[in-house]
């Protein structure tokens, strides 16, 4: 998804951060607190899911990438959205960026 300047999401809310890497207990965003995952009980395909879209990647591009449907991500989403109490992507990053 973009916003009005055509950004993707990763690009509009990550701007001030170089790098994401997912470590075993969650995301380490430089400059932000690590996102943790076990009290939302992620599975690890989820967590890369989660990983993806905050990167910016849009459905089709995370399917791309995991070598899966985008059927299969969307419904990876729902779960995630679930799970974490949330409505939306947008709601999603907020979550785990803070």
């Amino acid at each position: 998804m973009r916003d009005h300047n055509g950004q993707t999401y990763g690009q509009a809310v990550l701007p001030r951060f170089e790098t994401i890497q997912e470590g075993s207990q969650g995301l380490q965003l430089q400059g932000i607190r690590e996102y943790s995952y076990e009290s939302h009980g992620l599975t690890e395909r989820e967590r890369e899911v989660v990983s993806l879209v905050v990167e910016g990647l849009s459905n089709a591009d995370i399917a791309s990438r995991l070598f899966v449907t985008e059927a299969t991500v969307k419904k990876h989403l729902r779960t995630v959205y679930k799970k974490i109490n949330v409505k939306n992507r947008f709601q999603l990053v907020k979550e785990v960026l803070g």
